[in-house]
């Protein structure tokens, strides 16, 4: 199964059959669908006149009879339809295959209990929604997925009780995990809107799992609220004003010392890593990431996340070391896992290197020479 759509929030935006929002014919989309075989096979039986309009929702709703009256034979034709049908944003018609073949539900596993519980979420089958990652969850317990989108259908159902359980036992398993943690403040959070998170219950879970993640999440929270009561609203910059600056800048010391103990105890983990650089660098502590980034590269035998290697690219610009950062860059560029986006950034900052390079050997080359006297 292809993974599943974007979780968080389900509306209409959602189901989207073609870019732009337009209205298309038969003839303007059965190209598109080219890549999508056994959606088309589905479309073509119908024997629709070139010039039929179809909008979004009638795109929907002509899969959906298609699905009725041409069922797949088989199941892994069955399941190709369903990945084909969410690669297109067409949820809805991914529930509707679902029900109007039951016959194939005894082949579904734990990918597939997931696949429609997410999509029960973005069209906003709740109830089924719950039904579904329960089921996958029940399958693999230790899989974070279920646990984490149960959480926020709890949450956003007012669930508080059953929010609490599944985010509990989400952070027990998972002390370090940033989601878990996100969930858990939005638990805080959405039980009084009208107030800021209770730091102290943000502390007492902290101590509770000894966790970094929750240790840094702490010191944001705890330094956005300081500069919040001195009136500084979320979208300034708190360098703009000296009481504020000092107020971010006492914050990150503080976040920083103390990730600085789980460093010291011995924590190597890359996600630790990349937090405790990404505090490191907004202290201007740029001396420490280079040789935090080597070790790591050296010792770990997964590939280091980009946002470590960038944390050292950005510590070498910032020490004015424009080879090493060009070193840095170039061999990131080696790596053929990072995306496309980040390929163009890191060749336009390699680019921007060579110029600053010539423009400083230029000025040297025409400073005059020193003569002794």
């Amino acid at each position: 199964m292809n993974q599943p759509p974007p979780l968080h929030t389900y509306d209409d935006n959602h189901h989207k059959a073609t870019e732009g929002g337009l209205t298309q014919t038969w003839e303007q989309l059965q190209p598109r669908l080219d890549p999508y075989p056994r959606v088309l096979e589905l479309l073509t039986a119908q024997a629709l006149a070139d010039n039929t309009p179809l909008t979004e929702r009638c795109f929907s709703e002509l899969i959906q009879r298609c699905i009725t009256s041409e069922p797949p034979v088989d199941s892994p034709t069955f399941f190709q339809l369903l990945d084909e049908l969410a690669t297109l944003k067409l949820y809805d018609a991914v529930l509707s295959c679902l029900d109007h073949h039951p016959h194939h539900r005894g082949n579904l596993g734990f990918d597939e209990y997931l696949f429609e519980g997410a999509t029960a979420m973005v069209c906003g089958q709740l109830s089924r929604a719950e039904r579904c990652l329960k089921q996958a969850h029940h399958l693999i317990p230790t899989e974070t997925a279920p646990v984490i989108n149960l959480a926020k259908i709890f949450l956003d159902q007012a669930r508080w009780d059953q929010a609490k359980i599944w985010l509990d036992a989400g952070l027990t398993a998972h002390p370090n995990h940033e989601t878990f943690w996100s969930l858990w403040i939005d638990y805080l959070s959405e039980q009084t809107p009208e107030q800021p998170p209770d730091l102290n219950a943000v502390r007492a879970k902290v101590n509770e799992l000894n966790s970094w993640q929750g240790t840094s999440i702490l010191g944001k929270l705890t330094m956005n609220q300081q500069l919040a009561a001195a009136g500084i609203r979320s979208d300034e910059d708190p360098s703009a004003n000296p009481q504020h600056q000092q107020i971010y800048q006492t914050g990150i010391q503080q976040i920083m010392d103390e990730l600085a103990i789980y460093y010291n105890e011995g924590e190597r983990g890359l996600p630790f890593l990349t937090e405790y650089t990404a505090i490191l660098g907004a202290a201007g502590d740029y001396e420490k990431i280079p040789p935090i980034v080597w070790a790591a590269r050296h010792s770990s035998t997964d590939r280091l996340p980009p946002r470590l290697e960038h944390h050292a690219i950005q510590a070498a610009l910032a020490l004015n070391q424009i080879e090493v950062a060009s070193e840095l860059i170039q061999g990131l560029l080696t790596d053929p896992l990072i995306t496309s986006q980040d390929r163009n950034d890191l060749e336009l900052l390699l680019n921007e290197l060579t110029h600053r390079r010539k423009n400083l050997s230029a000025a040297e080359s025409s400073s005059p020479a020193l003569t002794a006297t």
